[in-house]
């Protein structure tokens, strides 16, 4: 079906016991136990009796199973055991095998796995299935997955627009608060399972992201035991290094992972030509050069989760990161214009310093109902901070001797903390019938500190230090209803109401400080999917979606890097 099944709760016990020869009484030592679904011919699991007919069956999810105990010279003999929530795990004791002659035949598991899958709301890509994506970035992960695109810059747009949402594990991450471009170069595509497109998100959904959200899934390895992998690749364009390593045992389980990238310095030349008529003269700016770039990065995780039994879990994670890149380069510029008599030629070399880094912290507490299945309650929070540093020292040698600029120096850093803390409950009717509700609160204290420090610039020019605090807290509610009708037609419906207050405050220039009238936005949402044979299916969706600025777009001050071609957001 287009919204797939509803799954209940679980969790990991162990079925042991001992085998032993019906006649002598003796323990079996070294047969064998093979572990299937209830009914079912398909082998999940399967281990060997120790010298002393003892076997233990561990990571059993709870269920009826059919266990098959075999050796050679005996009979096969299949035995019914059964592990369940409140008694995950289950000691069968002492099972008799009858004395006979047979051959135990091989057995052959086959699974087949699909790239994409169609949901009612919803386009999933299973990275993980794709193995061509192996030693890239996510970029290269996203340029894979229908409806997205990315361009030579590594801007990702859905279905043409780039006011997307980008989401890790279903929650927003601060590596995506400033430049995505970026942030998807320094994520390695080995630590992606699958990539969520949600055209049309429901109202459980922040509203934020008005093309819609890209929710990225990333691996997760749940072992009994110790386990670890390493990954690297090699490249004239890109190096990167991929490492994990996750423990486990009964309920209790451990993952870290950590990855590194280093991209080889490339030349790239820049050239700009433009030319106004003024009259019947002519106005010409040019500038040509040469620009270096290098990239070094790398971000490390390290998650944990315990399940006290199976209605009670906690997670929790750490995530961080940090990725920077080195920029040097010398532009030749020529700027006259007649009508005035202006005419200067200069040689600009500028030197860039530019680091994106800081760490997510969430935890997650779930509780889960006996009576009803797929009924569920969940509590969130989570911290997330991360740092935008833009650095450059530029030197200019201009004919008109008073533009010169001598080792100026130019300072911007910036800081966004987020703290969000957020309520879940899911109240499934029936099968057919899902009801999803929650509150939600996001507090976002946003920093940008400006410094400039000059030896030589053109006259009247005021160096400029000064810290802008942008404020901005978002505290919202939800409702939504899941239909699933005659097994071919689903329906998702529901209302976000969000309640929005900004300010903005200036260290220095208090004189410009602002507060925002708080406002409020009620975002419907509706989604009807209609499937047919062959894999078709037909949607229909409308939904509200709106977009707030990050520190790129806010940040007041003026990056001039280039003094002809300059950046400044607006608060």
């Amino acid at each position: 079906f287009p919204m797939g099944g509803q799954k209940g709760p679980t969790i990991k016990g162990k079925i042991e016991g001992q085998v032993m020869d019906s006649i002598s009484g003796q323990p079996v030592g070294f047969a064998t136990i093979s572990l299937k679904k209830k009914g079912s011919s398909i082998l999940l699991d399967g281990v060997l009796t120790d010298e002393n007919g003892h076997f233990k069956l561990e990571n059993v999810v709870n269920g009826a199973y059919d266990l098959y105990f075999s050796f050679l010279g005996y009979n096969e003999k299949k035995v019914l055991a059964e592990t369940t929530l409140k008694n995950p795990d289950n000691n069968i004791g002492k099972i008799m095998i009858v004395p006979a002659n047979f051959v135990l035949d091989a057995v052959e598991i086959k699974e087949e796995r699909v790239l994409i899958e169609n949901k009612a709301d919803k386009l999933v890509f299973n990275a993980e299935n794709d193995a061509s994506i192996a030693g890239g970035d996510a970029s290269d992960v996203l340029r894979k997955v229908p409806m997205l695109s990315v361009d030579l810059n590594g801007n990702v747009s859905l279905r043409g627009s780039q006011n997307v949402r980008i989401l890790i594990n279903g929650k927003p991450s601060g590596m995506f608060s400033s430049n995505v471009a970026d942030a998807l170069k320094m994520f390695p595509a080995d630590q992606i399972k699958k990539v969520e497109v949600i055209t049309s998100p429901s109202a459980k959904y922040d509203a934020e992201g008005s093309a819609g959200i890209i929710n990225i899934i990333t691996k997760k390895q749940t072992v009994e035991g110790v386990a670890g992998n390493i990954n690297a690749s090699a490249g004239n364009r890109q190096n990167s290094l991929f490492t994990n390593l996750n423990a486990g045992k009964g309920r209790l389980g451990i993952s870290s992972g950590a990855a590194i990238f280093y991209s080889t310095p490339a030349n790239g030349t820049t050239s700009f030509y433009r030319v106004d008529n003024i009259g019947k003269e002519k106005r010409v700016f040019s500038q040509e050069g040469v620009q270096k770039t290098s990239r070094l990065g790398g971000n490390g995780s390290l998650s944990a989760f315990y399940d006290f039994n199976g209605y009670n879990s906690l997670n929790t994670s750490l995530t961080f990161r940090g990725f920077g890149f080195d920029v040097e380069g010398t532009i030749n510029g020529l700027l006259q214009d007649p009508s005035t008599g202006f005419n200067d030629k200069y040689v600009r070399t500028n030197q860039g310093d530019n680091f994106f880094g800081g760490y997510d912290w969430n935890t997650d507490y779930t509780r889960k109902f006996e009576k009803r299945e797929g009924q569920e309650l969940s509590f969130g929070v989570q911290y997330s901070k991360q740092n935008n540093n833009q650095d450059y020292l530029i030197n200019e040698i201009h004919d008109l001797v008073f533009l010169n600029r001598d080792s100026n120096a130019v300072f911007n850093r910036g800081i966004n903390h987020e703290t969000t803390a957020q309520v879940d409950y899911v109240h499934p009717f029936t099968k057919a019938v899902k009801l999803e509700t929650g509150a939600k609160a996001v507090i976002r204290n946003i920093i940008s500190d400006y410094t400039t420090q000059v030896l030589a610039f053109p006259e009247g020019y005021q160096p400029l230090d000064e810290t802008f605090r942008y404020y901005q807290n978002v505290y919202s509610g939800y409702g939504s209803l899941t239909w699933l009708i005659a097994s071919k037609y689903s329906l998702i419906t529901g209302l976000r109401y969000e309640n929005t207050h900004i300010s903005g405050k200036f260290e220095k220039q208090s004189e410009l400080n602002f507060n925002a009238k708080p406002y409020d936005n009620l975002l419907p949402n509706i989604a009807i999917s209609r499937t047919f044979k062959n894999f078709k299916t037909l949607k229909l969706s409308y939904s509200q979606r709106l977009q707030r600025p990050s520190l790129y777009y806010i940040n007041p001050f003026n990056n001039n890097a280039d003094f002809l071609n300059r950046t400044q957001g607006n608060p």
